[in-house]
């Protein structure tokens, strides 16, 4: 005779929602916006105000930008990884007790 495995049931193995992620996606987006202004101010006239601003300001602020994205992103995945571990915790305690009892 076979024994017959229950199937998990999806909402007990879902992880919870990790806001980080969606922090990235973001941060990710506005670093794509603003590469995106900088190559437009060297297509537009150099004497533009607004131009000099973003060509001025251009390397301080994509470095920000870049520190905010790995920040973010390294968050996201160690909430990630510690939600992961929490999701496992109790299946590794029930495995020794079955050996024990096997």
């Amino acid at each position: 005779m076979t024994e017959e495995h229950p199937q998990p049931d999806k909402q007990s193995t879902k992880f919870p929602e990790n806001p980080f992620f969606k922090l990235v996606i973001f941060a990710t987006g506005i670093f794509i916006f603003t590469l995106l202004v900088l190559v437009a101010t060297f297509m537009g006239d150099p004497n533009l105000a607004v131009n000099r601003l973003i060509q001025k300001f251009a390397g301080s602020l994509i470095t920000a930008e870049v520190a905010v994205i790995l920040i973010v992103g390294f968050l996201a995945l160690f909430f990630d990884r510690r939600d992961q571990k929490d999701m496992r915790k109790p299946a590794q305690k029930d495995s020794p007790d079955e050996t024990k009892q096997n």
